[in-house]
């Protein structure tokens, strides 16, 4: 499991399955420009998290952003039918109806 994490506490942070949670960063890394935004949602692959708190305002804001359009793209994807780089199980349309839900209501003002 990969945890998304808008603070320590238990109700901000989101868990997502591996496979799916690469599939939302290959997503979002197409919506980044910035090398060090890359390499963080790169280095959250490898450590199964990522800690949008521990981040500067601004990058927090471009990577919340970024995760954002990825699970989006990833739900339409799955919804349309297109192939995904990975197996999904079923059900997953909930889960990450579920996941755009909680990163809509933990998103910075300025996002």
């Amino acid at each position: 499991m990969t945890t998304i994490s808008f603070s320590p506490a238990a109700e901000d942070i989101f868990s997502v399955r591996k496979a799916v949670y690469r599939m939302i960063v290959t997503r979002a890394t197409k919506k980044l420009t910035d090398s060090a935004d890359i390499k963080e949602l790169e280095m959250s692959e490898l450590f199964d998290d990522i800690s949008l708190y521990s981040l500067s305002d601004a990058q927090r804001a471009r990577l919340e952003s970024a995760l954002l359009a990825g699970i989006l793209t990833l739900r339409e994807d799955i919804n349309a039918g297109r192939p995904t780089e990975e197996p999904v199980r079923n059900g997953i349309e909930s889960v990450l109806d579920e996941l755009v839900e909680f990163m809509q209501t933990h998103l910075s003002p300025s996002t």
